[in-house]
């Protein structure tokens, strides 16, 4: 019991700091003192605290310095955990269409379409924790079966497993193809103003186009510890020197 008190107030301890923090950054942001703000919500970062504010005022920071590369990046890290943040959406939509590359992305079918939209509706947190709940259901559901004595009781209750079990079976599905997208495909920033994208991982070999600071794109392949072989959402694709790039 006395562990259990210990460990409570450690966690309260450590959010109120937290927020300390972040109450500190937000002064330093509305005193115009970005660069001590960006310090600050950093610190919260290297310290696991995030939320969709967080990274909002971070990208906001950013773009008050005129760094659009790094303003696009941190909203794009907050989409990432929070993907229905208005406020991220909305500032990632101007930001867009100030960088200099207008890139059209390859038309999508309707099935990938609603996937998509579906996959990106909640965070993979919220969509585990559905899934867990209905699971946690589904096994109430089947003991009701299990232990109802009513042949009426038991046709209902057996009809809304069977319904709650593919709810559930769906929700597992796309938590998988959430875990997968996220720890398989990954997705950097342009950094530099601008940088060439060659046809094979070699400075001497032919360059094939040029992209420009703050475009997004789709790392499909490491090759050494240099050479990141990228995608753009046009289909395009070559490789760029990695450090070029920031994986979000």
């Amino acid at each position: 019991m006395r562990h259990f008190l210990f460990f409570i107030l450690f966690v309260n301890l450590s959010f109120s700091q937290q927020n300390d923090i972040f109450v500190v950054a937000n002064e330093k942001y509305n005193s115009l003192d970005f660069v001590g703000a960006i310090e600050k919500y950093n610190e919260l970062l290297k310290g696991g605290f995030h939320s969709s504010e967080l990274y909002f005022n971070l990208g906001n920071a950013y773009y008050k310095l005129d760094s659009l590369a790094q303003s696009i990046y941190y909203y794009e890290k907050g989409l990432k955990y929070f993907p229905n943040d208005s406020s991220l959406i909305q500032n990632l939509a101007y930001l867009n269409n100030l960088t200099i590359d207008d890139i059209e992305s390859l038309p999508e079918d309707i099935v990938s379409k609603q996937l998509n939209y579906l996959l990106n509706y909640f965070s993979f947190n919220t969509w585990s924790i559905i899934t867990i709940i209905t699971a946690i259901l589904s096994c109430v559901i089947f003991l009701l079966y299990f232990l109802s004595k009513s042949s009426i009781y038991k046709r209902t209750y057996f009809t809304i497993f069977i319904l709650s079990f593919i709810l559930t079976s769906s929700l597992l599905f796309v938590n998988f193809k959430i875990y997968n997208v996220q720890t398989t495909i990954e997705f950097g920033i342009v950094y530099k103003d601008v940088i060439e994208v060659n046809f094979e991982p070699n400075e001497k070999s032919e360059v094939l186009f040029e992209i420009h600071e703050g475009t997004k794109v789709e790392v499909i392949e490491n090759f050494d510890m240099d050479w990141l072989k990228i995608k753009l959402s046009n289909g395009q694709t070559g490789w760029v020197i990695k450090n070029q790039i920031k994986i979000i």
